[in-house]
């Protein structure tokens, strides 16, 4: 079985595993260039890291210094010593502080040459020894910062990271307590940002400073050692490629998304009103009716990703109302031709006096006002449908519908009163005012209509005007006083 690979990102979590895992033995680093690194670990705290070949000197150099001149014995010139060999090595020297300080500064050198390897294979082998020195947490968190620090290449994580929605907050159960980091006082600061209401790219843009990876560096760091967490989670601990894994399906499903829209998009303009449904010309009306549903709500916005709503939202809107006009072409050629096959029924029986005056009278009309009365019929079906959607509590299609039947016939009253109450559901100020200019229209066509009246009188009184509103209140009484009684408590203003 081959051994796992290694990058300078990963490594970091494999150092931590151990750490978590409480385990003792030494982690051999095998570099694609030849380097090999060992890190020894006891009840997962880092205890010694040597290089091969640099070994060499700085044992040279060790036993020079404390054993006066002892030359390094053969057997550790092939490999670096374990850390009861060299404790074996340096003897009663091991217990002097500058002994003791010249290898742990070679083991966190070590640990960064680990980090700057451009990757490799690596491979973990289990045993306890005794250690050079008492290992310690405070030095085990020294050695990952400072190898994390020695990483040059930060674009792919920082991409990683940037593509999560998902916010940061400081982790429920760090694995190292945060007093004991050294902190620099930017790092610091970013640390106080991560309420759980930044995102990484929010920390970026609070952030810039002169280091352009310090954000992704402090970050990343963070992640891997427990002390930050995005919220949601994927999970625990923190592992870079499940983020990658996570973005790559995103991303593909995005372009799976802006690929559907495009091609429907395109359909939408070159295709007759059955081809945009999916359906035949010799298809039933309820299989008309499912498709339409159907195609609708698979191109509802909120069924797509948030980036692709942004890219693609004209061409959403596009398709929304190109599905409704397409439905009620549909519709309208299904009628007209129901009429035709009627004419030709009634060309074929004889002919009554009332069908004679009835021709005479459509023969006396002139182009202009067969095109209005069609007009007026098209805005009719577009009025019924809205009605339908009204009652159904989709307010959204009705005012697509309303605003379809206006286009053909602006001066159906009851269409604009409708469009109004519709309108009125959404507080914005605008389409709050957009709904009171509809429902005083329908009243300027309809003046008579004493519905129109309450209408306008419950807006105004959901408003807070409540003298407007009575006085709109008894315009519609005064029209049709039977509707006092009707209306009761709830058409009388406030006092």
């Amino acid at each position: 079985m081959s051994e796992p690979r290694f990058t300078c990102h990963t490594l970091a979590e494999i150092l931590r595993d151990r750490f978590l895992g409480e385990e003792s033995g030494r982690l051999i680093l095998a570099g694609d260039t030849g380097e090999e690194i060992r890190i020894h670990f006891s009840v997962g705290l880092l205890d010694l890291a040597l290089q091969n070949g640099p070994h060499l000197q700085f044992l040279a150099d060790l036993l020079a210094s404390s054993q006066k001149g002892m030359a390094l014995p053969p057997a550790l010139r092939q490999e670096p010593p374990g850390p009861a060999a060299l404790a074996g090595l340096l003897g009663e020297a091991v217990s002097r502080p500058e002994v003791r300080q010249a290898v742990r500064s070679e083991t966190l050198v070590s640990v960064q040459e680990a980090f700057r390897l451009s990757g490799g294979h690596w491979r973990f082998e289990p045993g306890q020894e005794p250690g050079c020195f008492e290992p310690e947490v405070p030095f085990t968190l020294e050695a990952f910062l400072k190898g994390i620090g020695a990483v040059t290449r930060w674009a792919r994580v920082g991409r990683i990271l940037g593509a999560q929605k998902r916010c940061l907050r400081p982790a429920t159960v760090p694995l190292f307590q945060v007093e004991r980091l050294p902190l620099a006082p930017e790092e610091g600061y970013l640390l106080g940002l991560m309420d759980g209401q930044v995102t990484f790219e929010d920390l970026r843009a609070l952030f810039p400073g002169s280091d352009p990876d310090q954000v992704t560096r402090f970050v990343y760091a963070g992640l891997v050692l427990g002390i930050v967490e995005f919220e949601p989670a994927l999970a625990s601990p923190f592992r870079l490629e499940a983020y990658a894994e996570q973005d790559r399906e995103v991303r593909e499903r995005e372009d799976r998304e802006l690929d559907r829209i495009d091609r429907f998009y395109e359909t939408l303009r070159r295709s007759s009103p059955y081809g945009i449904l999916g359906v035949t010309d010799g298809a039933s009306w309820d299989e008309i009716r499912h498709a339409y549903e159907e195609r609708k709500e698979s191109f509802r916005a909120e069924l797509f990703l948030p980036d692709v709503r942004t890219q693609r939202r004209e061409e959403l809107k596009i398709i929304e109302t190109g599905l409704v006009e397409a439905y009620l072409k549909v519709q309208s050629l299904r009628m007209d031709a129901a009429g035709e096959r009627n004419r030709e029924r009634a060309a074929e029986s004889p002919a009554s006096l009332e069908d004679m005056k009835g021709r005479r009278l459509e023969q006396s009309k002139t182009s202009r006002q067969a095109e209005q009365d069609e007009n007026v019929r098209r805005a009719e079906q577009y009025l019924q449908q809205a009605r339908d959607h009204y009652r159904e509590g989709d307010f959204h299609n009705t005012i697509q519908f309303c605003n379809l039947a206006l286009k053909h016939a602006d001066t159906l009253a009851e269409c604009h009163a409708l469009l109004g109450q519709a309108l009125e559901r959404n507080p914005d100020r605008r389409w709050q005012l957009r709904a009171e200019k509809e429902m005083k229209r329908a009243l300027e066509l309809d003046p008579w209509n004493p519905h129109f009246y309450l209408h306008l009188g419950e807006f105004y009184r959901r408003q807070g005007m409540e003298q407007r509103a009575a006085r709109y209140f008894e315009k519609a009484f005064r029209i049709s006083p039977s509707l006092r009684a009707a209306a009761g408590d709830n058409a009388r203003p406030s006092t």
